[in-house]
């Protein structure tokens, strides 16, 4: 089923919370000043987009519309509740304080320029931008010959323009090597072929162009493993590679000299990571749980504390003595088995990694919180349990464990439940209780 661009509704601008420390070195930027909010509007306005820096010269709204295949849209890569266009709101709301601004998501998984087309005035003319956003060429490249997807691009771009909307066209963003694992017919030399593609039609019809790809092939040359870990799987980017995809536009309708670095868009409510149990509990319904053991029943001890007049059904997710790989295998069974309105991911210590977390790592940990979440947008609240909450105290070799299962959750944005210092050497379930009792009532 087709779904729907997501729109997003204007509000005003969220705390940040600066990473200047573990996910600076993730993501591989220097440090920046932070930027004030009453600054943002004194610096130079975007030179590329006339039209755009008239309108907040002018403080009028500002509409922005990306186009796109699954990368732009919101699916489980990401975590299922936001995507570039969702962090590039938080840009430019916090660029722009005193304007409106409002972003439409119309990214659908499996498109290519020609679906693009396809529902151009549906999805994207419809809503009437100023500006819009173009990124394709993973599918193109696949399955459009290059001369078709640049005549595609091009019609793009003019039919836009022609709706008097302002265009930036977006490179792909950079993929994980095909011959490590099937790429579905793409390759290194064709993303290459169809970024160029990109680039060159640009500069022919006088638009910007945002060079996501330049700016992964840049980290990957700096710091091939931190580049590794900007990707949830073969082609698509996790929340951090799409916190750079933001950062990278941002540049681009904000001017070079915005400060994509170290901000960060705000991290979600509290409220967000139980959003689906609360509204079964809300309408008296039975609560679905999937839990890895052995947190299972403490995770469901201290739900019901909560449920009322919901019964809580636990389903246990046997993991005990199976490695990441067999676990990652297994982790298939959820979408199959579901919809549960809550999946808990308690990853055994055993099974992660004490060291550097090699490539094989890296993938089954990745796949194993994937297939936790429903394909597209989010359908049920998933939580990642540390390693912690099970073996206390915590030593030099559970943290390096803990870390790399805080580095996977924060990447697809999943809440990170770790074990409160004031609850140190307390039983598992007693935290279970304290996190619940926190986070229910927000």
């Amino acid at each position: 089923m087709r779904r729907p661009p997501a729109r997003l509704t204007p509000r005003h601008p969220s705390s940040l919370v600066l990473w200047l420390t573990v996910w600076l070195g993730v993501l591989g930027f220097a440090p920046l000043a932070a930027q004030d909010p009453a600054a943002a509007s004194d610096a130079p306005l975007p030179s590329a987009l006339p039209q755009l820096a008239r309108r907040i010269e002018q403080r009028q709204p500002v509409r922005v519309v990306c186009l796109g295949d699954s990368v732009t849209g919101v699916y489980y890569h990401t975590g299922g509740l936001r995507a570039y266009p969702e962090l590039l709101a938080d840009h430019l709301r916090h660029r722009w304080p005193d304007s409106t601004v409002e972003v439409v998501n119309a990214g659908i998984s499996g498109n290519t320029t020609a679906d693009g087309l396809a529902r151009l005035d549906r999805d994207v003319l419809a809503h009437q931008p100023h500006v819009v956003t173009i990124q394709f060429g993973l599918n193109d490249m696949a399955r459009v010959p290059p001369e078709t997807f640049r005549a595609n691009l091009t019609t793009l771009v003019q039919r836009c323009r022609d709706s008097h909307a302002e265009v930036v066209l977006c490179t792909p963003n950079g993929i994980l090597d095909p011959r490590v694992r099937g790429g579905g017919g793409r390759s290194v030399e064709a993303l290459e072929q169809f970024a160029s593609l990109t680039r060159a039609l640009a500069r022919e019809l006088g638009v910007p162009v945002c060079d996501l790809l330049a700016g992964y092939q840049s980290v990957a040359r700096q710091a091939p493993r931190r580049f590794r870990w900007l990707m949830s799987d073969q082609i698509h980017p996790n929340l951090d590679g799409h916190r750079l995809n933001a950062a990278e536009l941002a540049r681009v309708l904000c001017g070079p000299s915005w400060p994509g670095d170290p901000f960060e868009p705000p991290t979600l409510p509290a409220p967000t990571a139980l959003a689906r149990t609360r509204q079964k509990v809300a309408q008296g319904q039975p609560v679905r749980v999937l839990a890895m053991a052995p947190v299972g029943e403490a995770v469901v001890a201290a739900l019901r504390r909560h449920s009322g007049a919901s019964p809580v059904e636990l389903t246990t997710w046997e993991v005990a003595g199976q490695t990441l790989p067999q676990i990652e295998a297994a982790s298939a069974r959820v979408r199959k088995e579901g919809p549960y309105d809550l999946v808990v991911v308690a990853l055994p210590h055993a099974a992660l990694p004490a060291q550097e977390p090699t490539e094989a790592d890296v993938w089954s940990g990745s796949w194993v919180l994937n297939n936790s979440l429903a394909f597209g947008r989010r359908e049920w609240d998933v939580l990642v349990a540390a390693p912690s909450l099970e073996t206390t105290p915590l030593t030099a070799d559970s943290a390096a464990r803990e870390e790399f299962l805080r580095r996977l959750a924060h990447a697809q944005d999943l809440p990170f439940i770790a074990r409160p210092a004031a609850l140190a050497t307390a039983p598992a379930a007693d935290a279970w209780a304290a996190w619940f009792q926190q986070h229910w009532g927000e």
